[in-house]
C-alpha cells in the first residue's frame, strides 16, 4: 500500500507464491483492469524490509509506465509472426500426408518472413524490456526515495546460489513479467528480457559495495556497541560527497592541511603547485563541506577514499599522489602525531610501501635491513616508544597530571630508563616522530596491538575517552594495521557525553 500511494497507483491484490524458492516477484493486469502483485516465498525469505519494498516499488513502476500492456502488443505481433512461419511451414510441409502443396512456392518466402521476423521482434523486444527494466529501477528509487534498497534486493540477487528465477517449465514464457530473470549466459544476452544484477546495481549506485560495507559496519556498531559514536550522518555524507576520483583526491590533500586560515591558504598554494589552480579549488570546498568530517572522523575517510583509488587508480599513479600529499604536509611544518598516523593509514589503504620501512622485523627479535635502514626491534625502541606517548599525552584532553602518571607506568613497560616526556615543538620532533611510527609499523603485530591498548588508557586517565581522543585512537589503531572492529571501540559508549 505505502509504494501504491507513493506511486500514485491503485492498490495491487497481493499474492504469495508459496513454494517458489527463487527471489522474485511480478505483476499481472492493468490500471483499468486491476492488477495481482506476486511475491515468491524466497523472496520473503531472503530480502528484508526495505529491500522488498524496492522490488514492490519496481513492480509497480511497470504499472505505472503501462509496461505491461506494452509486452502483451509486442507478444501479439510477434505471434502473427510466429503464425507467418507456421502457416509457410504448412505449405512448405505439404500437411500431415506429406504431399507437394501448390503453395509450396508462397510457403518459402512466409517460412523466411515469419523466422527472420521472429527473431528479429524477439530481439527488439528484449532490448525495449531491459530498457524498461532499468527504467522501473530509476522509478523504484523515485518511489522509494532509497537507492541502497533495490540495490541490495539485486545483490542478494546476484549472490544467490540457485541463479534460477522461476522453479517452473514455462518460465520463459513468465521471465519478461518477473522482476529478475537471472544471469543467462553472455551469448543469450541480446535475447534476455532483463540486465543482469551486476549492471543493474551499477546503474542505481556505482559504489553499492562500498556503502552497503559502511553500513554494515554501522549496523554493527549499532547493535554490539551501544550506538556508535554518533557518526552515520557523517558516514553518509562522506559517501554522497566522495563519489568521483577527483573528490576522493581532493578529500586526502583537504585532510593534511593545517586548521589555521593563514597556514590553509598556504596549503591551497602548495596544491595548486602540485597540480593545478581548479583542484585546488575542490581541496578548499571539501575543507569546508566535510570539516568536521576531517577533523573527527578521518578514518572513515580514508576508508571510504582508498576503496574507491584502489579500484579506479593504478598503483604507480596511488604511488606518485601518495608521495606529493606526503610533500606537501611536510611543507606545512611539524607534522602531528595525528598527520603522520593520516598519512600512514592513506599509504597502507592506497597498498603502497612505506617509504623508509620495507619490511617487518621478525618475531624473533631478529633485526631486518629496511629500506637501507636497519630496523629497530623492540627491545632497542625505548626513545621511540617514550615520544610516541609523550605525543599521545599531548593529544589527550586528561588533566596533566593524571597523564604524567599514565605515561610513566605505561612507558615502564618498554624500558627500564626513566626517560622525560618529549614535546612537539622541541626541534627535529616532526622527523623523529615520523621515523618511530614507521619503526612501530614494522614490529609484530603482537607489539603493535599492545602499544595500541596502552595508547588507549593514557587518554582514559580521566575516565573517559572524548570524541576528538576517540577518532585519534580509530586512526593511530588503522594506521598501524591493529584496528579494533567498530562494536569494540570503547569510546563509542562515552563520546555522546564527552
Amino acid at each position: 500500500a505505502e509504494m501504491a500511494i507513493a506511486a500514485s497507483a491503485p492498490r495491487p491484490e497481493t499474492f504469495v507464491l508459496r513454494t517458489e524458492s527463487a527471489i522474485n516477484a511480478l505483476v499481472v493486469g492493468t490500471e483499468t483492469t486491476g492488477t495481482a502483485l506476486v511475491v515468491t516465498a524466497g523472496a520473503l525469505r531472503a530480502l528484508d524490509d526495505d529491500a522488498l519494498r524496492g522490488v514492490v516499488a519496481h513492480e509497480i513502476a511497470h504499472v505505472v509506465s503501462r509496461d505491461l500492456a506494452l509486452a502483451m502488443r509486442l507478444s501479439v505481433a510477434i505471434g502473427g509472426l510466429a503464425a507467418l512461419d507456421e502457416v509457410g511451414r504448412t505449405l512448405v510441409d505439404g500437411g500431415p500426408e506429406r504431399t507437394i502443396h501448390p503453395g509450396a512456392p508462397v510457403g518459402w518466402p512466409l517460412r523466411l518472413l515469419g523466422t527472420l521476423g521472429t527473431l528479429a521482434a524477439a530481439a527488439l523486444r528484449a532490448a525495449l524490456s531491459r530498457q524498461r527494466e532499468l527504467h522501473a529501477d530509476a522509478m523504484a528509487v523515485q518511489f522509494t526515495r532509497d537507492p541502497h534498497a533495490l540495490a541490495a534486493a539485486l545483490a542478494a540477487v546476484r549472490d544467490a546460489t540457485d541463479p534460477a528465477p522461476l522453479h517452473r517449465p514455462d518460465v520463459e514464457r513468465l521471465v519478461h513479467l518477473c522482476f529478475q530473470g537471472g544471469t543467462p549466459p553472455r551469448w543469450r544476452r541480446a535475447l534476455a528480457a532483463h540486465p543482469t544484477p551486476e549492471e543493474r546495481i551499477d546503474a542505481i549506485d556505482p559504489h553499492f559495495e562500498v556503502r552497503r560495507r559502511s553500513r554494515a559496519r554501522r549496523a554493527a556498531a549499532t547493535v554490539k556497541g551501544g550506538g556508535g559514536r554518533g557518526g552515520t550522518a557523517g558516514a553518509e555524507r562522506i559517501e554522497l560527497l566522495l563519489t568521483d576520483t577527483r573528490g576522493c583526491l581532493a578529500a586526502l590533500f583537504a585532510m593534511v592541511g593545517p586548521v589555521d586560515p593563514i597556514g590553509w591558504r598556504t596549503h591551497l598554494d602548495r596544491v595548486a603547485a602540485a597540480f593545478d589552480r581548479p583542484f585546488a579549488g575542490a581541496v578548499g570546498e571539501l575543507g569546508t563541506t566535510l570539516g568536521d568530517e576531517l577533523a573527527t572522523d578521518r578514518a572513515a575517510v580514508v576508508r571510504h577514499v582508498a576503496a574507491h583509488l584502489v579500484e579506479a587508480v593504478p598503483v604507480e599513479n596511488r604511488r606518485t599522489v601518495a608521495s606529493k600529499l606526503e610533500a606537501v604536509a611536510r611543507a606545512a611544518g611539524a607534522p602531528s602525531l595525528e598527520s603522520l598516523a593520516s598519512l600512514a593509514l592513506i599509504r597502507r589503504r592506497l597498498d603502497v610501501e612505506f617509504p623508509l620501512l620495507t619490511r617487518v622485523v621478525e618475531p624473533d627479535g631478529r633485526r631486518t635491513v629496511a629500506g637501507g635502514r636497519r630496523a629497530l626491534g623492540f627491545e632497542a625502541m625505548g626513545e621511540e616508544f617514550a615520544l610516541l606517548l609523550s605525543f599521545v599525552v599531548e593529544a589527550s584532553e586528561a588533566p596533566l597530571g593524571a597523564l604524567e602518571r599514565e605515561y610513566s607506568r605505561v612507558l615502564s613497560y618498554y624500558t627500564t630508563e626513566a626517560l622525560p616526556r618529549r614535546r612537539s615543538n622541541e626541534p627535529d620532533a616532526g622527523a623523529a616522530l615520523e621515523r618511530a611510527l614507521e619503526t612501530l609499523r614494522a614490529q609484530p603485530e603482537s607489539v603493535r596491538r599492545a602499544f595500541h591498548g596502552h595508547c588507549e588508557e593514557i587518554v582514559r586517565a580521566d575516565g573517559r575517552v572524548t570524541r576528538s581522543e576517540g577518532a585519534l585512537l580509530e586512526l593511530l589503531g588503522e594506521a598501524l594495521g591493529c584496528e579494533r572492529e567498530p562494536w569494540e571501540a570503547p569510546w563509542g559508549r562515552t563520546a555522546a557525553s564527552a
